[in-house]
Protein backbone atom coordinates (compact mmCIF):
# COMPACT_ATOMS: atom_id res chain seq x y z
CA UNK A 1 0.00 0.00 0.00
CA UNK A 2 2.74 2.59 0.69
CA UNK A 3 4.44 1.77 -2.63
CA UNK A 4 1.48 2.46 -4.70
CA UNK A 5 1.37 6.04 -2.67
CA UNK A 6 4.62 6.60 -3.77
CA UNK A 7 4.16 6.16 -7.12
CA UNK A 8 0.98 8.18 -7.51
CA UNK A 9 2.68 10.67 -5.34
CA UNK A 10 6.01 10.56 -7.76
CA UNK A 11 3.61 10.02 -10.92
CA UNK A 12 1.59 13.61 -10.24
CA UNK A 13 4.93 15.26 -8.76
CA UNK A 14 6.29 14.21 -12.56
CA UNK A 15 3.14 15.52 -13.96
CA UNK A 16 3.46 18.66 -12.26
CA UNK A 17 6.41 19.52 -12.84
CA UNK A 18 6.40 18.80 -16.71
CA UNK A 19 3.04 21.60 -17.22
CA UNK A 20 5.08 23.91 -14.45
CA UNK A 21 8.27 23.94 -17.30
CA UNK A 22 5.66 24.16 -20.63
CA UNK A 23 3.83 26.97 -19.04
CA UNK A 24 7.62 28.94 -18.35
CA UNK A 25 8.39 28.13 -21.96
CA UNK A 26 5.45 29.38 -23.06
CA UNK A 27 5.98 32.60 -21.48
CA UNK A 28 9.65 32.95 -22.34
CA UNK A 29 8.68 32.76 -26.04
CA UNK A 30 9.51 35.65 -27.82
CA UNK A 31 7.88 37.22 -30.95
CA UNK A 32 8.38 40.60 -32.94
CA UNK A 33 6.20 43.18 -31.50
CA UNK A 34 5.65 46.95 -33.33
CA UNK A 35 5.32 49.18 -30.42
CA UNK A 36 4.49 52.63 -31.38
CA UNK A 37 5.14 55.54 -29.33
CA UNK A 38 4.68 59.82 -28.92
CA UNK A 39 7.21 61.64 -30.41
CA UNK A 40 10.35 61.19 -28.14
CA UNK A 41 11.40 64.79 -26.68
CA UNK A 42 15.00 64.02 -27.25
CA UNK A 43 16.80 63.85 -30.72
CA UNK A 44 18.23 60.92 -30.45
CA UNK A 45 15.08 58.39 -31.06
CA UNK A 46 16.91 54.92 -30.67
CA UNK A 47 18.50 56.29 -27.21
CA UNK A 48 14.69 56.83 -25.86
CA UNK A 49 13.27 53.29 -27.49
CA UNK A 50 16.50 51.95 -25.35
CA UNK A 51 15.29 53.50 -22.47
CA UNK A 52 11.89 52.10 -23.05
CA UNK A 53 12.87 48.36 -23.90
CA UNK A 54 15.42 48.56 -20.80
CA UNK A 55 12.75 49.44 -18.16
CA UNK A 56 11.02 46.58 -19.18
CA UNK A 57 13.82 43.96 -20.32
CA UNK A 58 16.37 45.12 -17.07
CA UNK A 59 19.27 46.15 -19.12
CA UNK A 60 21.06 48.35 -21.76
CA UNK A 61 22.19 44.94 -23.74
CA UNK A 62 19.51 43.06 -23.36
CA UNK A 63 17.39 45.97 -24.83
CA UNK A 64 20.29 46.52 -27.57
CA UNK A 65 20.05 42.52 -28.60
CA UNK A 66 16.13 42.74 -28.38
CA UNK A 67 16.07 46.12 -31.19
CA UNK A 68 15.09 45.26 -34.64
CA UNK A 69 14.10 48.33 -35.97
CA UNK A 70 13.33 52.19 -34.96
CA UNK A 71 10.34 53.64 -37.13
CA UNK A 72 11.31 57.57 -37.73
CA UNK A 73 9.53 58.64 -40.93
CA UNK A 74 5.70 58.14 -40.72
CA UNK A 75 5.19 57.13 -36.79
CA UNK A 76 7.80 56.66 -33.96
CA UNK A 77 8.00 53.70 -32.50
CA UNK A 78 10.44 50.17 -32.85
CA UNK A 79 10.37 46.58 -33.57
CA UNK A 80 11.62 44.11 -30.88
CA UNK A 81 11.97 40.72 -29.79
CA UNK A 82 9.71 40.60 -26.90
CA UNK A 83 7.71 37.98 -24.67
CA UNK A 84 4.10 38.48 -23.62
CA UNK A 85 5.50 39.34 -20.55
CA UNK A 86 7.44 42.15 -21.64
CA UNK A 87 5.03 43.44 -24.48
CA UNK A 88 2.57 43.48 -21.48
CA UNK A 89 4.86 45.59 -19.26
CA UNK A 90 6.05 48.07 -21.96
CA UNK A 91 2.53 48.68 -22.88
CA UNK A 92 1.78 50.20 -19.12
CA UNK A 93 5.08 52.91 -19.79
CA UNK A 94 4.02 56.65 -20.22
CA UNK A 95 4.11 57.48 -23.94
CA UNK A 96 3.15 54.13 -25.15
CA UNK A 97 0.59 54.41 -27.41
CA UNK A 98 0.21 50.83 -29.03
CA UNK A 99 2.06 47.51 -28.63
CA UNK A 100 0.99 44.88 -31.05
CA UNK A 101 2.79 41.83 -32.28
CA UNK A 102 3.99 41.77 -35.87
CA UNK A 103 1.66 39.76 -38.12
CA UNK A 104 2.66 38.87 -41.78
CA UNK A 105 -0.55 38.93 -44.16
CA UNK A 106 -0.42 37.50 -47.82
CA UNK A 107 -1.85 39.42 -50.49
CA UNK A 108 -2.93 36.71 -52.12
CA UNK A 109 -3.29 32.66 -51.68
CA UNK A 110 -0.39 30.88 -52.21
CA UNK A 111 -0.27 29.07 -55.66
CA UNK A 112 -0.97 25.63 -56.38
CA UNK A 113 0.23 23.87 -59.30
CA UNK A 114 1.85 25.67 -62.44
CA UNK A 115 -1.55 26.51 -63.68
CA UNK A 116 -1.93 29.29 -61.07
CA UNK A 117 1.33 31.64 -61.95
CA UNK A 118 2.07 34.29 -59.24
CA UNK A 119 1.78 37.05 -61.87
CA UNK A 120 -0.99 38.25 -64.03
CA UNK A 121 -4.56 38.76 -64.53
CA UNK A 122 -5.36 34.78 -63.71
CA UNK A 123 -3.55 35.21 -60.04
CA UNK A 124 -5.20 38.65 -59.70
CA UNK A 125 -8.54 37.42 -59.93
CA UNK A 126 -9.51 39.36 -63.44
CA UNK A 127 -9.46 36.54 -66.00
Amino acid sequence: MEGARFTIFFLFSISLFSVLKAKDEAAMTADIYIVVVEKPESIQLEVSYLKTLSAALGSNEAAKKALIYSYKTVTYGFAAWLTQKQAFEISKQPGVLLVMIDKKYNLFPAPVGPQHAPVGPRHAGLA
